[in-house]
């Protein structure tokens, strides 16, 4: 019993991380069923393959419209965290709405310095959205700070902003 906990791996609670698979692990190993190590290293390495498969596969599939009804023609949405992927999902359904005629889309500025238009190009197609959106015209990206009482933008655009909400 002693030569087979000395085969065991020393960082074999981290390699078996589940009950399960540390009873298998061991159980086998006692009954010399299986190389230990070889056993571990060939189950971890079918772990890694299959997170691998689940999370390079984007099968992103955009088909319902979560924006309500309540939502009249000529409506002006003010809509904060555009870079997001709630934001992207829904900056692409009011791009899309025939009753919106203007997104001001509000993003804090960037730590290393990159242009929201930029940003929000790299989010949208992260999220498996069309980039193009951001063509439309009814689209206006706003950098601000929203812990400012007039959000860090000119006056103008401030005024633009306000005087719709």
């Amino acid at each position: 019993m002693a030569e087979v906990a000395k085969g065991l791996p020393d960082n074999l609670i981290y390699q078996c991380p589940t009950v399960s698979s540390l009873a298998s692990c061991v159980s086998k190993s006692v009954l010399g069923l299986v190389d230990t190590r070889a056993y571990v290293e060939a189950d971890r390495t079918q772990e890694m393959l299959d997170k691998v498969d689940k999370y390079s596969s984007f099968r992103v599939q955009h088909v319902c419209l979560l924006i309500p009804n309540i939502i009249t023609i000529g409506d002006v949405v003010l809509l904060t965290g555009s870079t997001g992927g709630f934001g992207c999902n829904i900056l692409a359904q009011l791009v899309i709405s025939e009753t919106i005629t203007k997104i001001y889309a509000l993003n804090r500025p960037s730590f290393q310095g990159t242009s929201l238009s930029s940003r929000q190009v790299d989010a949208l197609r992260d999220h498996g959205f069309n980039p193009d959106a951001l063509l439309h015209p009814k689209v206006v990206l706003v950098e601000c700070d929203l812990t400012l009482p007039t959000l860090g933008i000119s006056t103008s655009l401030f005024e633009e902003v306000t005087s719709i909400l």
